[in-house]
């Protein structure tokens, strides 16, 4: 029966090991990989690239004993795999994957009777049926919007006006395009990601309807125009509380005269907790923070370790940086070729940060006990 002390250490290879390495393989691994004395009492975890097997290595006092174990893939390659801060998957496993079929979609029902019933029904009686159904998808059709405004007069008022009914609100006089295809076409354009160009190649040779980009980008203007007011909500709301992320993201754009494009940035200020706000500059200086983030704020900065925002916390006392984990340890993943050691060391802490609780549950108790004196080592780090 095996017993661990508390304060017992606990290295985790991030790399998967060759399981067929026995006592010197293993011992050289760890000794000139992490750097570490095999007789220090460490205990050293190895586990093979499916995430199926793990190989513990420790030295009891007496001499060194190695113990191995075969893990349920399923339970154990979740857990093993946040370690390594990299999903693996086997090569040969494929998930199955099946269509649901939601079930507050309209049905089209289609009844198909054998024909000796369709040739005499009265011969026979329906006693149940065999149901199966299909998932289909009618593509997008154009169809044009007649509005029709009958004009009245009263019959018993000699010389009475004329009656009509107002037109519907539109989002612009003499605009010929409704809503759902104003919708449809900012939709494919900024969440699909499809341009204006090849939306018009698409248009015109499926469903033969042309329309040039140019309208599409009036159009578009036009949406930007009227929704600005929603934006502004959103954008007070986001810079109102006292948490705020912020980052920026390059862009090339058209520079017309230039005859080149030019690189731009979109800005990009969140709620963890509510929504983000998108603006756009064609400069990545501190100025762009400034102009962002109102005089009145007060509270934390959560940025990456761009400069402008080091610059801007300068004049602002009042604001708190803070920084993002996942770029610290992108340096120490990047460390491992010159430091293995202390980079894997540093990166097994952090793998305990990645899990979901409910990765833990299922656990075999040797990986339990492996989590407890990692959170353990871990609780200095992140205090």
């Amino acid at each position: 029966m095996l017993s661990f002390s508390g304060s017992l250490r606990v290295f985790l290879a991030v790399e998967p090991c060759d399981m067929r390495k026995g006592y010197e393989g293993l011992t050289a691994l760890a000794s000139e990989v992490m750097k570490e004395d095999m007789r220090s009492g460490t205990l050293f975890v190895f586990g093979n690239r499916r995430r199926t097997r793990l190989k513990i290595l420790s030295f009891d006092g007496t001499g060194l004993w190695l113990m191995s174990k075969q893990l349920e893939a399923e339970k154990a390659g979740k857990a093993c795999a946040s370690f390594s801060g990299e999903a693996s998957r086997d090569k040969g496993e494929r998930r199955a994957c099946t269509a649901r079929i939601p079930d507050d979609l309209p049905v089209e029902e289609i009844v198909i009777d054998p024909l000796e019933v369709q040739a005499a029904p009265e011969a026979f009686q329906c006693i149940g049926a065999e149901v199966s159904e299909q998932l289909d998808y009618t593509p997008g059709a154009f169809r044009k919007v007649r509005t029709v405004r009958r004009k009245h007069v009263a019959k018993e008022v000699q010389d009475a006006k004329p009656v009509i009914a107002p037109l519907p609100p539109k989002l612009q006089d003499a605009c010929t395009a409704a809503p759902g295809l104003l919708a449809y076409i900012a939709v494919s354009r900024f969440v699909d990601h499809l341009p204006f160009y090849r939306q018009e190649q698409i248009f015109k040779t499926r469903q033969g309807v042309h329309i040039p980009r140019q309208n599409r980008v009036h159009w578009m203007e036009m949406i930007a125009d009227r929704l600005e007011p929603i934006y502004n909500v959103i954008s007070d709301q986001v810079l109102a509380g006292n948490y705020i992320q912020m980052d920026e993201t390059p862009i090339r754009y058209l520079d017309p005269g230039n005859g080149k494009t030019q690189l731009g940035y979109l800005w990009v200020t969140g709620n963890p907790e509510g929504d983000n706000v998108f603006r756009w500059k064609t400069s990545r200086a501190a100025q762009c923070v400034k102009d962002i983030l109102p005089p009145e704020f007060k509270g934390i900065l959560q940025t990456d370790a761009y400069a402008a925002y080091g610059s801007f916390a300068k004049t602002r006392p009042e604001v708190t940086m803070a920084g993002c984990i996942a770029h610290v340890r992108r340096k120490f993943f990047q460390a491992r070729e010159q430091s293995p050691g202390v980079a894997n060391f540093i990166l097994c802490h952090f793998a305990v940060l990645y899990p979901k609780k409910s990765d833990w549950t299922e656990l075999t108790e040797l990986t339990e006990f492996i989590e407890r004196n990692l959170r353990k080592a871990c609780n200095p780090l992140i205090r």
